[in-house]
C-alpha cells in the first residue's frame, strides 16, 4: 500500500511513508494529480500461477531453461522447486549466475493486474484528495520496498516496487515491478525465486535491491561486501520492451569488506554510491567522476543523492556536524550550490526538487564541530539553478521546521513539496507516519496525521 495526495486548489507532490522515494504529478483528470508514496505494506490476495509437471523453458542470455519433472513442478536453475508465485511459463535468466537467476514473463507483463486505488479516509484536510493504492498479483504477497520517479519524456509518475511472494520460511521470493501511476497499468517486471542460493550470508547479501525507474527501464543491484572469495557487486536492467530479458549493466570486484555499493537510475544514465565517492554512467557508456570527499573543501562525504527529472542531480554531503548540498549535471561536473565551508554552525539538508524549484531545511545555531541540534531550523525554496549565486539570491524561508537534525528529504512537483516524518513516542516506538505538505507558491503548511500507517517501520 502507497499513498496519493492530490489538493483542489492545485496538484501536489507526495511523501514517501517508510524509506522509499516519491515522485509529483499532475494526474489523471478530475484527480487534480496523484503521486506514489512508498511505505512497506500487506498486499491483497490475488492470482498465482503453480501447476505440477510444467516443462521448463529455456534459460535467456546464457542461462539453462528450468528443469521440468512430471509432477514435481519446474526447479531453478540450482534444481530448487519454483515458488508458486512465480508463473510456471515466465522464462529463467542467468545472466548474473546461475545461483543469482531471475524470472521474466515471455509476454511482459499483459497479463498482470493493474493497480487499485481507495479512499484513504478522514485523516486528512479540506481540499486534499489523499488514496491508497495495493497491488494485487503473485498471491499471499506484501510490499516491501518502493522507489518513484518522474518521466520526463511523458509527464507520467512511475512506481518501483520490491514485492515478497510465496516461499519458504528461512527464504524470499520477491517480484521488482515497474508501474505507470497515471495509467494503473505494469511496465515491467522480474522475480528472483530464492536468496538462499545467492549468497545469503548476512543481512542483504544474495539479494537484488530495487535501483529506480528511468530512461524507459527499470533496474535492481546486487550489494556484497568482500568477506566472500571472488565477490561481485553490480546491477541489472530490463527495459520496458513486452517479454525483454534482462542484462546486466555493470558487475565490478566487490571494494571494501565494511561497505556495499548503491546504483540509482536517472534519465541519463546510472549514478554508483561507494563509500565518500559518486560516479555516474550514461546508460551505454563509461562511468565518470561525480563527487568524492577531496572535492568538498572540508573534506566532507557525498551521503545522499536524487537524481533529477532533468538528467541533473542533487547531492547532500556532510552528517550531523556540517551538511550542504551540491548539484550535478554533465556538462556542469559537480556544484556547491548550498554549502557554507569552513562553518559547522549551519547546513543545508533534506533536499528535493523536481528540476523547477528546490526545497530544503536549513539548520542555524549549532556549536560549532559538534554533533547537535541546530537551534532552528526553516524549510527554503529557491527557484532551481546550477549557478551558486542564484539559488542564494533567489531562497526564502516558506516555514519553520518540525525536527532537530535534518529530515526525510522532500519531494517536490507541481508547486508543492511534501516528506514523511515519523514521531517518536513514548517508549521510543514509532507510531503512525505524519505527511507534511508544504504550498510552495502560497506558503502555506498542513500537517496531516496518517494514523493508519501502523507499520512498525520508521518512516
Amino acid at each position: 500500500m502507497w499513498l496519493a495526495c492530490s489538493s483542489s486548489e492545485a496538484p501536489t507532490a507526495s511523501a514517501s511513508a517508510g524509506s522509499a522515494g516519491a515522485a509529483g504529478k499532475a494526474g489523471k483528470a478530475g484527480a487534480g494529480g496523484k503521486a506514489s508514496a512508498g511505505a512497506p505494506s500487506a498486499g491483497s490476495a490475488g492470482a498465482s500461477a503453480g501447476g505440477a509437471g510444467a516443462a521448463g523453458s529455456p534459460g535467456a542470455a546464457g542461462g539453462a531453461g528450468s528443469a521440468g519433472g512430471a509432477g514435481a513442478g519446474p526447479k531453478t536453475c540450482t534444481g530448487r522447486p519454483l515458488p508458486p508465485s512465480i508463473p510456471p511459463d515466465w522464462l529463467e535468466w542467468t545472466g548474473w549466475s546461475c545461483e543469482c537467476s531471475l524470472y521474466y514473463p515471455p509476454d511482459g507483463p499483459s497479463a498482470l493486474p493493474s493497480l487499485t486505488w481507495e479512499p484513504w479516509g478522514d485523516a486528512v484536510p479540506p481540499g486534499v484528495d489523499c488514496r491508497r493504492a495495493s497491488y494485487t498479483a503473485f498471491g499471499d504477497a506484501r510490499v516491501i520496498r518502493t522507489r518513484a520517479a518522474l518521466d520526463s519524456s511523458t509527464g507520467h509518475s512511475l512506481v518501483q516496487l520490491a514485492v515478497e511472494g510465496q516461499t519458504p520460511k528461512d527464504d524470499s521470493n520477491t517480484f521488482y515491478l515497474a508501474l505507470d501511476v497515471d495509467t494503473d497499468r505494469p511496465l515491467s517486471v522480474m522475480s528472483q525465486p530464492s536468496m538462499l542460493d545467492c549468497g545469503r550470508k548476512t543481512l542483504l547479501d544474495g539479494q537484488f535491491l530495487l535501483g529506480g525507474v528511468a530512461g524507459g527501464r527499470q533496474i535492481v543491484y546486487r550489494p556484497e561486501r568482500g568477506e566472500w572469495a571472488n565477490a561481485e557487486e553490480g546491477w541489472v536492467g530490463v527495459t520496458f520492451a513486452p517479454g525483454e530479458a534482462p542484462t546486466v549493466g555493470a558487475r565490478i570486484p566487490v571494494q571494501t569488506k565494511l561497505f556495499s555499493t548503491t546504483w540509482l537510475a536517472s534519465q541519463a544514465g546510472v549514478f554508483e554510491w561507494h563509500v565518500g565517492k559518486m560516479l555516474f554512467a550514461p546508460w551505454g557508456g563509461a562511468t565518470v567522476p561525480v563527487l568524492k570527499s577531496s572535492d568538498d573543501a572540508d573534506g566532507q562525504p557525498p551521503v545522499g543523492l536524487m537524481p533529477l527529472p532533468n538528467g541533473h542531480a542533487l547531492l547532500e554531503v556532510g552528517g550531523n556536524v556540517t551538511r550542504g548540498v551540491w548539484a550535478w549535471s554533465e556538462a556542469s561536473g559537480a556544484v556547491p550550490i548550498l554549502r557554507k565551508f569552513g562553518d559547522t554552525t549551519q547546513g543545508d539538508g533534506g533536499v528535493g526538487s523536481d528540476g523547477k524549484d528546490i526545497v530544503w531545511v536549513r539548520g542555524t545555531g549549532k556549536p560549532p564541530g559538534v554533533e547537535a541540534p541546530y537551534t532552528k531550523l526553516d524549510v527554503m525554496t529557491a527557484p532551481y539553478s546550477l549557478d551558486p549565486a542564484a539559488v542564494q539570491a533567489t531562497a526564502r524561508r516558506l516555514k519553520a521546521g518540525n525536527d532537530d537534525y535534518f529530515p526525510k528529504r522532500y519531494v517536490v512537483g507541481c508547486g508543492y513539496a511534501a516528506r514523511a516524518l515519523s514521531p517518536i513516542v513514548g517508549g521510543g516506538d514509532f507510531n503512525g507516519v505524519d505527511l507534511a505538505l508544504t504550498n510552495i507558491s502560497a506558503i502555506r503548511h498542513r500537517l496531516v496525521e496518517l494514523r493508519e500507517f501502523q507499520s512498525g517501520h520508521p518512516g
